[in-house]
């Protein structure tokens, strides 16, 4: 959830408004140094919890965050995605520790990596090889880019409700006043030409086999199509059958798939 301090007050019912009261009331720490960070910072509140001023977290550990006002706050988003483990996990402290006595940026590849390649082809046998991106958002806009070369076609589809990164072909969403089988789709948010996502993206309806039959139709132009196997933003674990289609279908019509 995003939230920025210039948003309207959100209409809450009494007891829900009386716990958000409560938290205003309990981050004032948070609150004090959140003033001058709103107005040295060029971005908006993140946070998961809808309150005015950003929550700042002091330390975590485990299952748990903890904010400059000490109020501790079980963590449902892992970092939102990257900390499988937890919050400081002990084997990720040790090796952490070992590296940063050999230095922590080479520039050139390091030792490591090829190890951790490895590793990571012997946990999924379908990998061929490995690339390290420096975030979720490099590595989405590089496969997009491989997609498209490889294919010769121009166009990547993604689900309505997905998450894939903040370089311009993947902010786009399906059109609120489009039919949800069958969904057009627009940016999200300003600065991104509108050829973009109505040219090069295309959206499929999630969960819905209407998406077989729109890659279908497609299929000439369609380079890739990426999916959230199960979605950030609707974490539902009763997908199998339509991911197994899925599978199916982009074989079928020899559309490239990336979950």
């Amino acid at each position: 959830m995003s939230i920025t301090s210039k948003q309207a007050e959100p209409e809450l019912g009494e007891k829900s408004l009386a716990v958000r009261t409560k938290l205003i009331d309990r981050t004032a720490k948070c609150e004090e140094v959140a003033r001058p960070g709103q107005a040295a910072l060029a971005q908006e509140v993140v946070q998961t919890v809808d309150l005015p001023h950003q929550i700042y977290i002091d330390s975590a550990e485990g299952p748990y965050l903890i904010d400059m006002d000490g109020n501790r706050y079980i963590d449902l988003t892992g970092g939102f995605g990257p900390n499988v483990l937890g919050n400081k996990p002990e084997p990720g402290e040790v090796a952490m520790a070992s590296q940063i006595k050999k230095g922590w940026h080479y520039g050139i590849p390091g030792d490591g990596q090829a190890r951790l390649g490895e590793l990571i082809k012997e946990c999924a046998p379908a990998v061929d090889e490995v690339m390290f991106c420096n975030s979720g958002s490099e590595a989405t806009m590089f496969a997009f880019r491989a997609a498209r070369a490889v294919t010769g076609k121009s166009v990547v589809a993604l689900f309505d409700g997905s998450y894939h990164g903040v370089h311009d072909y993947a902010l786009v969403k399906a059109d609120s006043k489009s039919d949800r089988s069958t969904p057009s789709s627009t940016t999200l948010g300003a600065g991104i030409p509108e050829e973009v996502s109505k040219e090069l993206m295309m959206m499929l309806p999630y969960r819905d086999t209407n998406a077989y039959e729109l890659i279908r139709k497609h299929k000439d132009n369609l380079a890739l199509v990426v999916i959230e196997p199960v979605q950030s933003s609707n974490p539902r674990l009763d997908n199998q059958e339509f991911l197994q289609g899925l599978r199916e279908v982009c074989t079928e019509c020899e559309v490239l798939l990336i979950f």
